[in-house]
């Protein structure tokens, strides 16, 4: 009873949450796409930077990323 109080009281607290968490996403191993859809500012490209950034870091799994002009690209860049 308490370990069912307990999941309650973290689903309740994971829909409060103010940045968006891409972990209920990946958990769908049958999926080929996984689309992001949420307000602006709500976390999704940190989310999907942060997950991949420790993949690379942890695992050693490369990703790449892309970006849409070149002055996006040398911002990023710039930014190291």
């Amino acid at each position: 009873m308490k370990n069912l109080i307990n999941k309650r009281i973290r689903i309740e607290e994971a829909k409060r949450r103010e940045w968006y968490s891409i972990r209920s996403l990946l958990g769908n191993d049958w999926a080929f796409f996984y689309f992001m859809i949420g307000g602006r500012e709500a976390g999704k490209s940190y989310a999907a930077i942060e997950f991949f950034v420790h993949q690379y870091k942890k695992y050693k799994r490369p990703f790449y990323w892309l970006r849409l002009t070149e002055d996006s690209k040398m911002k990023l860049l710039r930014n190291n």
